[in-house]
């Protein structure tokens, strides 16, 4: 028996055969103008699955390499910004040395005076320094200037406006890096440090430590009293040599010391008329007993007293010790301290009523002391300082500016310091930016890669591909049209 297949069954079987070929053209067509392979999940799920978690690794890695760019859009000008003041500082430095030169008289020193006042407005413009309209120096208050200027009395200051915080952006997986900058730890105070002394009294910082001072000050030791051997005499005199502290002695001596500090060498003639006195070991002063009611006698550093030599024992020929009392007081000449010579004497003075903790032990002299307590200014508060102090050459011995200004500029440079530290900071962070830049962007080539050879089409073989697919398409059409291109007779036959 002869079984038929009938036309309707091989008109089901074309059509099934067309839309399979119209179906597959139309993914090539999909592939080749959107690049992609993956249509659809179905199309791939696992492939699928890998392009989803590949495209949120990249997301993540875009988002990171933003933060480094951010982070290097803050650092880059304020490396900037603190290398511009590095080289301010270092001129100002030079400018304040020249201007304490022994050479420069008041005039000089106010003229400089003036120029530290440019050199404190620059300073401020660059402490309040901006790019992308963020300020560098305010920590993570970058809405503002971090740094106001006010006037304070005779003089001015320079206010932190900012926060001690800092600004952080995550720059890999769980790692942040601070992008900005607190004005208070780069131009603040340094952090009380040492206090130094610059005097040729013998006074000495204690090492004890305690003072509470902030800037620098002066004070003063002060000659009270000098008494010679066996202080016997009126007025503190010896008796054995008949040496007597003059009229002038309280306020004109300028030794100070305990026993065996200082002595006298004085050598009377046998009918005591003349006589020589030194100080010291230093040059013999010749006297006429009848004229020595106030005899200077200087050392060979300088030291001086004034002895009444009117009553000497005549022939005497010795040295003689003598103990000159002393007190310390503030620059104006107030709270008198009596000098113990011990090696941790506190001052108080009555005026602010800070401490300063003295080594009086080998006081010798009477004279000024310039104190300067590191570490408690700010570089506004130091440059403010100088500048005034600066300005007001004239109205105190040119030595006592020339002390004041040298004790600030250890101020100075401690500020300067701060400022290279920030930049050598700044360098490290740039530097960290540039490998975790590198790391990030290979990463991200990794994973594109990755994700393109799942989801990507290689388009010279999506081309060819869709070509083969028209290809089929058309030839079936075609076959199925000569299939079903039958007559009456082609069932008679």
């Amino acid at each position: 028996m002869t079984l038929r297949i009938s036309s309707n069954s091989f008109y089901l079987q074309a059509r099934a055969n067309l839309n399979a070929n119209l179906l597959r053209l139309a993914r090539a067509q999909d592939e080749v103008s959107s690049g992609k392979k993956l249509q659809r999940p179905s199309d791939n799920p696992a492939a699928a699955s890998r392009v989803l978690a590949r495209k949120r690794d990249e997301s993540s890695l875009d988002r990171l390499l933003a933060n480094v760019a951010d982070a290097r859009s803050t650092i880059d000008p304020a490396t900037g910004a603190l290398q511009q003041l590095s080289n301010l500082l270092s001129d100002v430095e030079t400018q304040v040395l020249d201007a304490i030169n022994g050479a420069r008289n008041a005039s000089d020193r106010r003229t400089a005076g003036n120029a530290i006042d440019e050199a404190i407005k620059q300073a401020l413009t660059i402490a309040n320094s901006s790019a992308d309209g963020r300020f560098l120096f305010g920590g993570t208050r970058t809405d503002q200037p971090p740094f106001v200027e006010s006037a304070s009395g005779t003089s001015d200051v320079v206010a932190f406006n900012g926060s001690t915080t800092t600004r952080e952006v995550e720059i890999s997986r769980g790692a942040f890096l601070a992008t900005g900058s607190s004005g208070e730890a780069l131009f603040g105070p340094t952090g009380r440090g040492r206090t130094v002394f610059q005097t040729e009294t013998g006074a000495r910082a204690s090492s004890s430590g305690g003072d509470n001072g902030i800037g620098s000050t002066l004070l003063r030791v002060k000659h009270t009293a000098t008494t010679y051997g066996d202080g016997s005499l009126p007025g503190g005199g010896d008796s054995a040599s008949g040496a007597v502290p003059s009229a002038s002695s309280a306020s004109s001596d300028t030794v100070i010391g305990q026993a065996g500090t200082h002595k006298i060498h004085l050598t009377v003639s046998a009918d005591g008329v003349t006589g020589t006195v030194s100080l010291d070991g230093g040059p013999a002063v010749a006297f006429v007993t009848a004229g020595a009611s106030d005899t200077e006698v200087a050392s060979t550093v300088g030291d001086t007293v004034h002895l009444d030599l009117t009553g000497v024992t005549a022939g005497f020929d010795g040295d003689v010790s003598l103990v000159s009392q002393g007190v310390l007081t503030n620059e104006a000449g107030l709270g008198s301290t009596p000098i113990t010579y011990g090696a941790n004497q506190t001052f108080t003075d009555p005026t602010t009523q800070v401490e300063t903790h003295i080594d009086t032990t080998n006081v010798v002299r009477s004279g000024r002391v310039a104190v300067t307590y590191k570490g408690t200014q700010g570089l506004f508060e130091t440059l403010i300082a100088i500048r005034d102090d600066l300005r007001q050459a004239g109205s105190r011995p040119a030595d006592e500016t020339t002390d004041l200004v040298r004790g600030r500029l250890e101020d100075l440079r401690s500020s300067r310091d701060a400022v290279i530290s920030g930049l050598s900071e700044l360098g490290f962070r740039s530097s960290l930016l540039d490998g975790t830049e590198t790391r990030l962007q290979d990463a991200k080539d990794t994973v594109t890669t990755a994700r393109a050879r799942d989801e990507d089409v290689d388009i010279g073989e999506a081309i060819l591909k869709l070509q083969t697919e028209e290809t089929h398409l058309q030839t079936g059409l075609q076959l199925t049209a000569r299939l079903f291109n039958l007559s009456l007779s082609n069932f008679l036959s």
